[in-house]
């Protein structure tokens, strides 16, 4: 009779991405921690269901147990759904957040809508 004993380990989610809105163009770093197991788990990042690659727009790291996306400069096209995937031959974790990117002039008409709609409420209040 033989034994036959699989060493490694199924990679681990350790902190989940968070959802994010942003103003354009500033620079986004989504995040998440994530324990790579052994064989050390590949990272795979999706946006809207489409696999992302190393570009202009979009560099992915690793450090120790973070896996970060960073979007150089970002834009209201890229409110999208993100997700990371670490797999290895002993299974697969995800995480997903949801980024929402606003318009200079989006921000600042909504806080104009804000001040007006304050400034209409203390008037009724007298």
């Amino acid at each position: 009779m033989f034994i036959v004993l699989v060493a490694g380990a199924a990679p681990k989610l350790l902190e989940d991405l968070t959802d994010a809105t942003l103003l354009a163009p500033e620079k986004a770093v989504l995040s998440c921690r994530i324990s790579a197991g052994d064989p050390a788990a590949e990272v795979h990042w999706y946006r809207d269901g489409k696999e992302i690659y190393k570009s202009k727009k979009y560099e992915m790291t690793r450090d120790g147990d973070v896996a970060s996306l960073v979007l150089a400069t970002t834009e209201t096209t890229d409110s999208a759904t993100y997700r990371c995937e670490a797999e290895n031959k002993h299974g697969k974790v995800k995480t997903q957040c949801t980024v929402v990117v606003q318009s200079t002039c989006y921000a600042v008409l909504n806080s104009v809508k804000y001040r007006t709609l304050m400034f209409l409420q203390r008037r009724r209040k007298w």
